[in-house]
Parts: structure tokens; sequence; C-alpha cells
């Protein structure tokens, strides 16, 4: 089996070592690509309503390019939108091999797995009413505004993940007790890409037996390194690309290399379709 997602970085970087620059660069869209992103909209605004949903087309943050160097990861970054996202990444990832990757809108998501203060790794299952992965675990994730980046200024990548953990979960940034970007990785099916970070926090699984949020429809608690492996092999076709990407880096940066690659080659050995997702 081929995993969900490909990762483009691995490693650990603290906050100074995320820089991003800022370009004015937007996805090529020709009349072609402008025309499929309309009628796609369109088409998904139908579904939405159908379900109950409304969808807005926000600013995102487009990832353009990415290096690293010196220890330090640099993410080149311009302006996109979820209407562009849906018109290309969501719903014709194709346009990647006829167009170039120049023709996807590429929006930078933050995706970051939780640990408790009592050792406990938090699972959200996804609503079914949100557009993307519906009813698939993930963890906590969002995605980068260009506000938090489009200038010197700005306050970061980071601060992305702390407002995310703040609405998503109730977790106030005094509660952060650490915090580390894992990586990149890149869903294999849509091409997004999503930051993978850790945050460790000073509550206890408990704090969270209340907590609700339109995004999530149920909370899990992972314990161990023998349970997150057997979580991940057990659920791996309904769990999303930046999910599994994301708790497979926080398992490597716990437990080592050993375990990580032991985990992928059981993973790879699965007999899991993608027809088999929930």
């Amino acid at each position: 089996m081929t995993l969900s997602f490909e990762l483009l970085v691995g490693g650990s970087y603290r906050e100074p070592a995320v820089r991003a620059r800022w370009s004015d660069h937007r996805m090529t869209a020709s009349p072609e690509i402008a025309r499929l992103i309309t009628e796609s909209w369109s088409s998904a605004k139908s579904e939405a309503a159908a379900g109950g949903r409304d969808l807005f087309p926000g600013a995102m943050t487009r990832l353009i390019n990415w290096s690293v160097e010196d220890r330090t990861l640099t993410l080149d970054l311009g302006v996109t939108d979820y209407r562009e996202f849906v018109g290309t990444n969501l719903r014709q990832p194709e346009l990647a091999v006829s167009h170039g990757r120049e023709a996807l809108a590429n929006p930078l998501g933050v995706s970051v797995a939780v640990t408790t203060a009592d050792g406990k790794l938090l699972v959200q299952r996804r609503s079914e009413q949100v557009f993307e992965y519906p009813g698939f675990f993930h963890v906590c994730g969002g995605n980068v505004e260009p506000a938090d980046v489009a200038d010197a200024a700005a306050s970061g990548v980071f601060a992305t993940v702390r407002r995310e953990l703040d609405e998503e979960l109730g977790i106030a940034p005094v509660e952060i007790v650490d915090l580390i970007c894992l990586g990149l990785a890149e869903d294999r099916g849509t091409l997004k890409p999503d930051l993978l970070f850790e945050a460790q926090v000073s509550l206890t699984a408990d704090a969270f037996a209340t907590s609700t949020n339109a995004e999530y429809s149920a909370l899990a608690f992972v314990e161990g390194e023998e349970a997150l492996a057997a979580f991940l092999i057990e659920h791996v076709g309904v769990t999303s690309p930046a999910g599994l990407a994301c708790l497979l880096a926080v398992g490597r940066h716990r437990y080592g290399e050993s375990w990580s690659e032991g985990v992928v080659a059981r993973l790879r050995a699965s007999h899991w379709r993608p027809e088999d997702r929930g």
C-alpha cells in the first residue's frame, strides 16, 4: 500500500527556525482553469447548501516553495483562496499533470497533535458536516491565513497553530508547554501541503471531556507507542492524510526512527484499499 501522504520535510524545528517569505505571486489561472474553478465552486456550493453547510471563498496562504538550510525551514508563501483550492487541489488535482504545479492553489495547512499532561495523544473524529475528509480521524488543524505571514511584523505559522488550538479545543496559549514543528507533508490525493506540529499542554485528558466544536464529532486518546502503532494500523483507511502524517511524525519524534520505520512497513504491507474508506 502507498501511504496517503508524502513527507516533504522531516526533522524538528523550533519557532525561530521556521521562516516565512511573502510574495504577491498567485497561481497561474488560464481561461480554461478559471472556467473549471468557477464550475467546481458552483457545484461545491450547491452540495454544501444541500447538506446544510455554507462555503466562503476566504483568503488562504499559498505554498510556493520551501527549502531547508542551516537547520532552518524557509517557506515561500503567497495568497490564494478557498474557491481556488476547491476548483484545483480539491476537485481537480490532475491539473498539476497537464498544467504544472503553478495551476494549483496549494494552500498551506497546519496539523497539530496534542499531547496531554498525562501523556495521551488527542485524536479527533471529524464531523460529517466538514467539507474535507468528513468522518475521518484527524488532529487539530486549520489553514495559515495571509495575516499570519504577509509582512515582517506578522506573527507567523506558530501563531496559526496557537489560534487553532484555542478555537477548536479551548487550549489557551498559556496552557501550551511546548510547541514544535515536525516537518511538512503533502496529501497524495489533493497535493495540499500541511505543516506538522506537536503541542504538549498542561491539561490532562479529563479536561477535554466536555469539549465540543463544529469541526469534530468525538475525541479519542491514545497512550503509548504500542497503542499509537495499533491505532494507526487499524484506522489507516479512515485517517486523513495530514492526520496520519502528523501522528507518524509525533511517533517518530517521541519513540525514534526504528518505531517509525516499523509502523510504516506494517502500514505499507496492509491490504487497505482507497475504496475501503468510510
